[in-house]
């Protein structure tokens, strides 16, 4: 869970930016040979996107979700909420989608049609009140198909998220205001997730005028509960 301590902070999250959006900008001469491997990959004679990876195995497929937090613009202890922008990133492997020695392309970058033709986790957030998703200019949202199969799936999102907050010590409370993510339809049978396994929340220090919170404030837990099937969380 992140906590939040009532103090003041600044940081220039202009530079954080433009170096994660510089992470995935490259240019390749290989257009052609990268659209033949994705024609053939995602070809529906072949491959389904209704149907998870491993839904036919005796192990369910493993989700890893990192979240990047952008900014905490609002914190309303009278709504019990606070606000957020994240990049949510999630990666799996698809062996459906292994391209191996066919390309000397580390990864195959996808545009948002040919995202849709890919199956993606039915990940949502347990605790959310209101959400948004960024379409300006185009959808905010990447994938990358490695050779092995493993799927890197990230979108920009707006959240407001519920927080039951503890006020005996307003105005110099700390809270702990969580982040409860889970799949929607599948049980653990299918789907499991898993945090990042060496940095699951990136979030540098964030200005904020009332509150302070750094990656040391930050918890992380897994669960499942039952609603009359198994359901897999994972909470921060």
């Amino acid at each position: 869970m992140g906590k939040f301590v009532k103090s003041a902070s600044s940081l220039d999250l202009c530079v954080m930016l433009v170096i994660y959006l510089n992470t995935f900008i490259f240019t390749t001469a290989q257009d052609s040979t990268r659209r033949e491997i994705l024609l053939d990959l995602l070809n529906t004679t072949k491959y389904d996107s209704n149907i998870a990876p491993d839904f036919e195995q005796d192990h369910p497929t493993n989700v890893s979700v990192q979240i990047f937090i952008i900014n905490i613009h609002s914190i309303n202890e009278a709504m019990m909420e606070y606000s957020l922008d994240v990049f949510f990133r999630q990666s799996w492997l698809d062996p459906r989608l292994v391209y191996g020695n066919r390309s000397t392309l580390p990864w195959l970058e996808l545009d948002a049609k040919l995202i849709d033709k890919v199956w993606v986790p039915d990940t949502y957030f347990a605790n959310e009140k209101r959400a948004s998703f960024h379409t300006v200019t185009v959808p905010n949202k990447l994938m990358h198909l490695y050779r092995n199969g493993t799927v890197l799936y990230s979108m920009r999102l707006s959240l407001t998220l519920s927080c039951h907050m503890r006020l005996e010590k307003f105005p110099m409370d700390k809270q702990k205001c969580p982040i409860i993510i889970a799949s929607y339809a599948y049980t653990v049978e299918n789907i499991v997730f898993h945090w990042h396994p060496s940095r699951p929340i990136i979030m540098f220090r964030l200005e904020m005028p009332q509150f302070d919170t750094s990656n040391d404030d930050v918890d992380y837990s897994k669960c499942s509960k039952e609603y009359g099937e198994n359901i897999n969380h994972i909470f921060v």
